[in-house]
């Protein structure tokens, strides 16, 4: 039933992640896969196109600005 795993397409997929805040600055850690997100990697294992985090208030992740609700792009679509 293909819409049962509306989270996977043919390229890419959805992971829900953790964010671990140290002082401003965020670190992502994908525990599907069991490591940490680098804010740089935009093509092969482990790039990610963006994310969206919930958080009290803004923090930095790398160059990225993260914002509560909102989705931050890293890569373009492939």
């Amino acid at each position: 039933m293909p819409e049962a795993f509306n989270w996977i397409g043919t390229k890419v997929l959805y992971h829900e992640v953790c964010i671990v805040r140290l002082g401003p600055e965020a670190r992502i850690y994908d525990p599907t896969y069991g490591f940490w997100l680098d804010p740089y990697v935009q093509v092969g294992h482990g790039a990610h196109i963006a994310v969206r985090v919930e958080l009290p208030e803004a923090m930095s992740w790398g160059s990225h600005r993260l914002v509560n609700g909102q989705w931050t792009e890293i890569a373009s679509h492939v």
